[in-house]
């Protein structure tokens, strides 16, 4: 930003591209929950805007890369830098859920690094809101349900985040009044994943 010389990440996001995958209800939960988050856990979003082709987000630039790319760097993770992670993570959820929402889309890819190790959460895209404590009212109506095109569980409904991370309770949709609990799923899939090189599924 030339007038504070602050450096910021900015993501840009295609209209068309919004609109053709059905993410615009996705975007707009990303949008709302990164503005109203106030949380070291989180990516903070300073400014979002438009032009006539794209969107823009204004966020924390965090130059420590993703999770996922220095998993496959190192393949697994020593223990030492398995455990500082997986405590991390651990607080993070923790924090977030007591914030009033659930990720549910917790994997390497959405986890990244800044410059001394600490994680942040990125992409709630796929995000609930379980209590208007910390989301405006205006935000969680607009981001308390999302639809994620393609999958759907055993009853029919839309399934969210990624596959390979899901919960079975969440394939079988037996998810009703343990939605927190599925946060806690992925980080175990990501806790293998540091610790082993593999996933569950």
């Amino acid at each position: 930003k030339v007038d504070t010389h602050a450096l910021y990440a900015m993501k840009t996001l295609r209209k068309k591209d919004v609109l053709n995958r059905n993410q615009v209800a996705h975007v707009k939960a990303e949008r709302d929950i990164l503005a109203e988050a106030d949380n070291e856990w989180v990516v903070k979003l300073y400014y979002s805007f438009q032009d006539k082709d794209s969107l823009y987000f204004v966020m924390d630039y965090i130059p420590g890369g993703d999770m996922m790319s220095l998993l496959i760097r190192m393949e697994v993770f020593p223990e030492h830098l398995a455990r500082f992670y997986i405590a991390e993570l651990t607080l993070a959820i923790e924090s977030v859920h007591k914030m009033g929402f659930i990720h549910r889309d917790i994997k390497p890819d959405n986890i990244l690094l800044d410059h001394m190790g600490v994680i942040k959460f990125v992409d709630f895209g796929a995000a609930k809101v379980l209590s208007r404590r910390s989301i405006s009212t205006n935000a969680s109506r607009r981001s308390s349900s999302f639809l994620q095109p393609g999958a759907v569980n055993a009853q029919g409904q839309s399934l969210q985040g990624t596959p390979m991370y899901m919960a079975p309770e969440v394939v079988k949709g037996e998810t009703q009044g343990r939605e927190n609990a599925m946060d806690i799923w992925r980080l175990g899939c990501v806790i293998l994943e540091c610790a082993k090189g593999t996933r569950p599924w």
